[in-house]
Parts: structure tokens; sequence; C-alpha cells
């Protein structure tokens, strides 16, 4: 993967996102004449219960609800869209590599929502106190596209919940300015919460190593291997959102308000930004 795919990251042979014009005959038999659920795959069902329970945003949480509503309504073509919607939403995982995570938005594994977010920032986080004895410091940037702030703080909260120092960058900003802060603040690792030139309906997650982490010449540049791997194995590790560290009191922060306690705004008090 590489940092101008515009497809979306899903493992290898996921279906693309979109739902297609009409169902194929193998729908069909799965849903029945009713679209009744005793015809639909129950490990399907069973998973997207399981992330449900799990989902800490209720507005994806409730999307889900109404697409297992419909999948198991009277309605045919709403029951066939329905199950294709989740077919295509939990076809796998978004897969992390060298440019990250990049995906449409909404619920689900293989998408771009709060859940996979928490998870990412999990593994980075993992791996940054493997390698950083004290304190990691993560810059978290993010730019105008939608849900980008909100993604931004779950990882600032993600830091801060795994023992790190996240600094938030004030507003939207470019990637690059991202890179920059990261060389200027000394920062461990910088997030940068973008999906470059894909289509509006998706969004990203870059990582850049520096700090303790990387020479000086390493220092604010996208993850290369073998850092994206691991970083990429301490994703899948985690086990449920609910069991990641956050402070409690202060996610998400509502788009326009207020920075959060535990993330300072970049620079800082002092004149390094430390």
């Amino acid at each position: 993967m590489t940092a101008d795919d515009a497809a979306h990251p899903g493992p290898a042979g996921a279906p693309s996102t979109g739902v297609p014009a009409a169902a194929t005959a193998g729908e069909e038999e799965q849903v029945g004449a009713v679209g009744g659920a005793e015809q639909v795959s129950e490990d399907l069902l069973a998973r997207v219960r399981e992330w449900i329970a799990d989902d800490p945003d209720p507005g994806d949480a409730r999307e889900l609800r109404e697409l297992l509503t419909q999948v198991t309504g009277a309605d045919r073509s709403g029951a066939l869209r329905a199950l294709q919607t989740l077919r295509e939403a939990f076809a796998g995982s978004l897969q992390f590599g060298t440019a990250g995570l990049r995906g449409e938005l909404g619920a689900g594994p293989n998408r771009m929502n709060r859940a996979v977010v928490i998870r990412a920032a999990a593994g980075v986080m993992t791996y940054l106190n493997e390698r950083v004895p004290h304190l990691p410091k993560v810059v978290v940037g993010y730019d105008a596209r939608h849900r980008s702030e909100i993604f931004a703080s779950e990882t600032a909260a993600v830091v801060a919940g795994a023992g790190g120092h996240a600094l938030v960058l004030p507003g939207p900003v470019p990637t690059p300015l991202l890179a920059f802060a990261v060389r200027h603040l000394g920062a461990d690792a910088g997030v940068m919460v973008t999906a470059s030139h894909n289509p509006p309906r998706d969004n990203g997650y870059k990582v850049y190593l520096g700090g303790r982490l990387t020479d000086d010449s390493g220092t604010g540049v996208q993850i290369v291997p073998p850092a994206d791997a691991r970083i990429a194995a301490h994703i899948a590790a985690v086990e449920s959102v609910a069991q990641v560290p956050r402070p409690a009191a202060t996610r998400p922060r509502p788009p326009g308000g207020r920075s959060n306690t535990w993330a300072r705004r970049w620079p800082g008090p002092t004149s390094n930004g430390r």
C-alpha cells in the first residue's frame, strides 16, 4: 500500500465499497424470499452484534442495528441491500501499512470510524511504549474531512491513557505541518488524520516516527518497514475497544470545542514546545 492508493485498503479480495444495483442469485438464496435472518450467515450476524456491543460511537452502533433490522425484515430488496452493506463493512479489517489506514467512513471493521481509530492508536502506543523508556510524546494533527477532529481527539485520549504525552495541533492543518511539528517539538511520533486525495467519503490515518525512535534523517517521515508490520500486529492484538484505557471524562472532544485537559495545544508553554 502506498500513500497514493485511492482504493480502500481492506484485506486481499475484499469487495469494493458501494451497493450493487442488483443482488446475485446466491445473495437471494441467503436472504430468502422475505429477507428472513434464518438464512443469513449466522457468523456474519454474530460478528455484527459483537461489534455493536463494543462500538464507542452511538451513531455507528445505531447504523448497524438498523441494517440488522432490515436484513431480518420483510422487505426483500431492502434486506438484500442491507446484507450487501454488512458484508462489505465486515469483509475483514482495514489493513495498516506504510500509508497507515485509509477507507470509507462508516460502521464496521472494514470502515473508518472511532472504533477502528482507537484500535489503531492503541497499536501505535504499544509499539512506542516498547521502544521509548518514558512518556512517549505524540503530535496529533487532522484535516477538515468529516470526523477528522473526532478521530484526532480519540487518538490523543489513547495516547494519554497509555502513559504518553499528546499534543494536538490547533485546528485543521495540511499534512506537511504535522511532519514539521514532529521534528520541531522533538516528538517520538506523529499521527495525521487525513485521506489525502481520496474521495470525500473517505478518511485515513498516517503515522510518522521521530525523536527517540529514529535518527535525524528519519524524523518526521512516514513509517517504513518493519515498523508498519509491527504496529499492525499490535493493532490486531487489541481484543476490544472497551479495554483500551482512555480518559473517560473527555472523550470525544466535540468539533470546535475546547481542547482536552490531557492534550495541550502546540506549541505549548515553553519555547521548544516540550
